[in-house]
């Protein structure tokens, strides 16, 4: 079951990876992306990852308590060593 989980999710940010070319061309300031490369220690990544979780909570709202300009927006993030390439 967690493998079926775990393929609809890549199968849906696979194609929303696939739409942000278009996305971005249309407005692009409500489509970014970005990629990196960081080395740090396993509780660095740890922060860094609590910190991305409290940025998302900072920033996002409920519908119901959305501003009207407000838009829903999907954003990932993902991260796996790059040592095992």
């Amino acid at each position: 079951m967690l493998a079926e989980f775990h393929r609809i999710g890549m199968d849906e940010d696979r194609v929303l990876f696939e739409r942000f070319p278009e996305a971005y061309r249309r407005d692009p300031d409500w489509a970014r992306g970005s990629r990196g490369l960081g080395r740090m220690t396993k509780a660095e990544f740890q922060e860094f990852f609590d910190a991305y979780v409290a940025l998302l909570m900072k920033y996002s709202h409920r519908a119901e308590d959305a501003p009207p300009d407000a838009r829903p927006l999907h954003i990932r993030l993902f991260a796996l060593p790059a040592d095992e390439d």
